[in-house]
């Protein structure tokens, strides 16, 4: 009956031990960065951005996930941007625009004016692959001598949403997101295909179905969130609970392991050298 009373004495303890273990660890987790602080760039090191490309660049392989995720963010304030200069534009503004998107018409032209048979995938990511020009890294100058950004066009915008398009979702494209469903994927090319497989009549100014808004990436952009998430404990356990990186770890095993051997050798060698007494071998 004592014995019992001991048992369950003792089992309470490891009870309430392993709830305050518990709680502590809870309370250290509510206390670290979110992932959208490290999105967002409002954590330092080590839980920030550069440490956890790292991690999934590294050790799980889907950095392609956190690019994915960066460029369309990237993508929606660049839009946010364009769409506070058109607001904003004078007239002789929106007649540069216009000049500078008549490359984009003539790519338009070019593709509607080819035989119904030949408008397949293939010959629309051909066309974009082409007529995807370099991005332009031209500043202007404020009055107080700081640089500004040049303001962003319908013809930029439309560019970009094309980069990421052939960059991410294409097939075997060089980032290929191979985790997004097949249904995100072909929404995403269908609005693209009907874009350039329809006739050029209209102006661009005016077409609703120009691929120039990165809403087309929402659901991508949601779902590889959810991703990130799910990989997001992994990079806390690497970086909080662990707090080593690959090469540290490596270190540490091989000093460990040379550090045995060592001791296995000379404990050895006293012993088949017969040292006496055996209390010198005890405390070698």
């Amino acid at each position: 009956m004592i014995a019992e009373e001991r048992h369950l004495d003792w089992n309470s303890i490891q009870i309430l031990f392993s709830r305050d273990v518990n709680e502590q660890i809870t309370k250290i987790l509510d206390q670290l960065p979110t992932l959208d602080d490290v999105l967002y760039r409002k954590s330092q090191p080590p839980i920030c951005l550069y440490n956890y490309y790292i991690v999934l660049r590294d050790r799980l392989g889907l950095e392609m996930l956190l690019d994915f995720w960066l460029d369309v963010t990237q993508a929606d304030l660049l839009y946010k941007r364009y769409i506070k200069h058109i607001k904003s534009s004078t007239p002789s503004s929106k007649q540069n625009e216009q000049a500078l998107s008549s490359s984009t018409e003539a790519t338009t032209l070019s593709m509607s004016s080819l035989p119904l048979a030949q408008q397949n995938p293939n010959n629309i990511l051909t066309t974009l692959l082409l007529s995807h020009p370099r991005p332009s890294t031209t500043t202007n100058i404020t009055a107080d001598g700081k640089p500004r950004k040049p303001l962003p066009t319908r013809e930029e915008m439309i560019k970009t949403i094309e980069r990421i398009y052939l960059r991410y979702i294409v097939p075997n494209a060089e980032k290929e997101i191979d985790q997004l469903p097949q249904p995100i994927k072909d929404a995403i090319g269908h609005h693209f295909r009907n874009y350039y497989s329809t006739t050029a009549e209209r102006s661009l100014a005016s077409d609703p179905t120009c691929p120039d808004n990165p809403i087309i990436y929402v659901q991508a952009k949601e779902y590889v969130h959810q991703l990130l998430q799910s990989t997001f404990i992994i990079f806390l356990y690497y970086k909080v609970l662990m707090n080593l990186t690959l090469p540290q770890q490596i270190g540490r095993l091989a000093c460990g392991l040379f550090s045995l051997f060592i001791g296995f050798s000379l404990e050895f060698s006293l012993i088949f050298l017969d040292i006496r007494p055996w209390q010198k071998r005890l405390w070698v």
